[in-house]
């Protein structure tokens, strides 16, 4: 074949072509069948795998859980104990700091109470209304303080400007109106400023005045309370308050729950270094067999595609080199070879080029 043209050839090069081509057909079901099998079996190759590491994932998770739910269930109650006794020990303290207070405070206490009482004895004495005793009263009328001023300006700026201004932005009034309730507003603030001023501090300016020694005597009181307060809040020694049992306490189940998170700790340990290696292999047994059948298949099937791929190959290429490059892709099929050996039967042929010729003659 290699030493002459095909085109010269006769029965005896169709048949061998034919052969060629339906050599070539087989090869090409025979590698379609492998592949798909190679996929099929690493399909379920690659799914007996998902299933070892889903089971694996699961049977882990599940055992660490339960290992681990024990000691966790522990730590909780210890951490509930713990709450409580530290809530105790709140509240035993807070009691302690009140009795405190209440002792080192008592002398100032007791001398509120009575310049309280000597104030409203001195008042109902004389007839002044007893509202002039109070802090508001004091700033307005008998200003002395830095703390008087402020109350002072504050409500004087509200009477007089903030009010007047709020009135201003939440309504739509035509201007006169709201010029005249600004008037009345200030007006009235006048108003009864001074007839408070009139009839309190115009008519008892010497009492209520007198008065203000003890009400600076009672803010004093109070601010040594205050300052008393906070000192014993802020002391660190906690000693006078009987705290030991408590502490003791504490100290019991801090140790209980270091000693059962140790314990959890050396459990996951070794749970993670001995049992669960363990349960990979006994998981990974129970798929063994299929899954080393499955590879050894795979192998077998890849093997088999690579050779069908390299034959095919080498068949393409002998047919593209004999019959290709002289009769054209049109008569590479078994199909045609048929009809062509026909036609050189029929018609008494000697070479493929004058079957070529009377094929074209008669199909155009």
């Amino acid at each position: 074949m290699e030493d002459k043209n095909i085109l010269q050839g006769g029965m005896a090069e169709l048949d061998e072509l034919k052969d060629d081509l339906v050599k070539k057909q087989e090869y090409e079901e025979r590698l379609n069948n492998v592949k798909m099998n190679e996929k099929e079996t690493g399909d379920r190759l690659d799914g007996y795998e998902r299933e070892v590491c889903e089971e694996v994932e699961n049977t882990v998770k599940r055992r660490e859980r339960e290992l681990v739910e024990g000691f966790d269930r522990s730590i909780n109650e210890e951490s509930k104990k713990l709450k409580n006794a530290n809530s105790g020990r709140k509240k035993a303290k807070r009691k302690g700091q009140k009795e405190r207070i209440k002792e080192e405070t008592k002398k100032n206490e007791e001398e509120i109470i009575r310049l309280n009482r000597e104030i409203g004895a001195e008042f109902r004495a004389k007839g002044v209304p007893y509202m002039c005793n109070n802090t508001f009263y004091y700033a307005m009328y008998f200003t002395k303080t830095l703390k008087d001023w402020i109350i002072f300006i504050i409500t004087t700026i509200t009477c007089l400007g903030l009010i007047p201004g709020i009135i201003d932005i939440i309504t739509s009034w035509h201007w006169i109106i709201k010029t005249i309730v600004h008037i009345f507003i200030v007006v009235v603030f006048i108003t009864i400023y001074i007839t408070v001023w009139l009839s309190t501090k115009d008519r008892y300016s010497q009492v209520i005045g007198d008065m203000r020694d003890k009400r600076d005597d009672i803010a004093m009181n109070k601010k040594i309370i205050r300052d008393i307060k906070k000192k014993i809040k802020e002391d660190k020694d906690e000693e006078m308050y009987n705290l030991n049992e408590y502490d003791e306490e504490i100290a019991g189940i801090t140790q209980r729950m270091h000693d059962i998170s140790c314990k959890r700790k050396e459990a996951v340990e070794e749970f993670e270094n001995k049992t669960k290696p363990d349960i990979i292999k006994d998981i990974e047994g129970k798929y063994q067999k299929d899954i080393d059948e499955h590879k050894m298949k795979l192998d077998a099937l890849i093997k088999e595609r690579r050779e069908l791929e390299d034959k095919c190959k080498e068949l393409d290429a002998h047919i593209t080199a004999e019959y290709k490059a002289y009769i054209g892709e049109e008569y590479l099929d078994v199909a045609v070879v048929d009809e062509m050996k026909k036609i050189m039967e029929e018609q008494n042929m000697a070479t493929i080029s004058e079957v070529i010729k009377y094929m074209e003659e008669q199909y155009t």
